[in-house]
């Protein structure tokens, strides 16, 4: 048996198992030009595909899955999101789907909390706990509800559709949400049905009532980014832009924090998400596989606190900790780089730029918590 997986699906060096699994460039897939259509009729040869969300598989990007010689009967995403895919094609051919839902839900978390940390150091407003809007209360936003919680934030969760299939669940009213002074979306991106969500964060949305901070992790097309360009309010942090990987400069240049769609980048999150696609072809396929260490094989070095001199406020620490404003500078740093596209500089960033660990997997010294006990809180150990 055969898979192929995108070469940046960390640790897929570390399997072990019945079958013979090739790595494939995803950039070579995309365009209808002749290069790429030789790489995509290698991939149906294969049994099996590992993608990542840069992959579309549409009948429109991907039509070569339906010809006779598609052998392709098993596709996973590693990655949280399944808007790249469409499944009823999928299924329609008789191929089977799986992603990870939850994999990076406390990596965006503490990326939002993170944003939220440091903005309110750079406003002088280190004790304050504003009220926090959560748009959308699935696995991410869940997460980061409880994170913020754990801070002593006060959040409200707004998701009617939630509500609707879990009678357990209370969503907030809009108007509580649109009350919140810090809105952070967390929905997926869907163009129709019941509760569309693109450009859900509309003009009407942003001119009735608009917070003082924006946060964007969710997916890119959920806010109308052109409507922020010529207002001063909200601040906003983004992660997750339209059209990316080749977003509008002015976008980019209205964002106080940019980064390239990497909030739900950690090395824990993609061991996870890993785990979990390779748990359901275990499954389809009735075959075994193991991984070897794989979060060691994914670790790095360099992260040596006790030498950095004690932050002055909490949302030092966490930049500290968090490499939020690493990846704003170097991103930055690329895109304002002569002779450089702005996609290939977004790729450049994401796919190169270190993989961070989730804070409980950090330590720092106990005089770092003497001052500021919310790192305990975060899971942050003590050297």
């Amino acid at each position: 048996m055969i898979l192929r997986y995108d070469a940046y699906i960390h640790g897929m060096d570390s399997l072990r198992g019945q079958i013979e699994a090739i790595a494939y460039d995803s950039e070579s897939l995309k365009g209808s030009v002749p290069e790429a259509i030789q790489v995509r009729n290698e991939l149906i040869q294969a049994d099996a595909l590992f993608i990542r969300t840069v992959t579309k598989i549409t009948q429109s990007e991907f039509p070569e899955l339906a010809l006779p010689e598609n052998r392709v009967r098993f596709i996973g995403t590693a990655s949280a999101a399944k808007d790249h895919v469409d499944e009823t094609w999928l299924k329609s051919l008789g191929i089977e789907f799986s992603y990870a839902p939850g994999c990076n839900a406390r990596a965006v978390a503490e990326y939002v909390i993170s944003a939220i940390l440091i903005w309110l150091s750079t406003k002088n407003r280190t004790q304050d706990r504003p009220l926090v809007g959560i748009f959308g209360a699935g696995h991410t936003g869940s997460a980061t509800a409880n994170l913020l919680k754990n801070l002593g934030f006060p959040v409200v969760l707004y998701d009617p559709p939630k509500e609707r299939r879990d009678p357990s669940f209370k969503s907030c009213l809009l108007e509580e949400f649109q009350e919140a002074e810090i809105w952070s979306l967390h929905v997926p991106l869907l163009h129709s049905g019941q509760d569309p969500t693109y450009h859900l964060i509309d003009e009407s949305m942003i001119t009735n009532s608009p917070p003082q901070l924006l946060i964007q992790a969710s997916r890119g097309g959920v806010v109308d980014e052109r409507i922020l360009w010529g207002l001063d309010r909200p601040d906003w942090i983004c992660d997750v832009w339209e059209h990316e990987p080749n977003p509008h400069l002015r976008s980019l240049h209205r964002a106080k924090i940019a980064t390239p769609h990497i909030a739900g980048y950690s090395v824990e999150a993609k061991a996870r998400a890993l785990k979990q696609i390779i748990g359901a072809f275990a499954t389809f396929s009735n075959l075994q596989f193991t991984l070897l260490d794989n979060i060691k094989l994914l670790d790095y070095n360099g992260l040596n606190f006790s030498s950095t001199p004690l932050p002055g406020t909490l949302g030092e620490a966490i930049s500290e900790l968090h490499p939020i404003l690493n990846y704003h500078q170097v991103f930055k740093k690329e895109r304002t780089g002569a002779g450089h596209s702005i996609s290939s500089e977004f790729l450049k960033v994401r796919n190169e730029t270190p993989i961070r660990h989730e804070l409980y997997a950090l330590k720092c010294p106990k005089s770092w918590h003497d001052r500021y006990p919310e790192l305990h809180l975060l899971g942050v150990g003590q050297e």
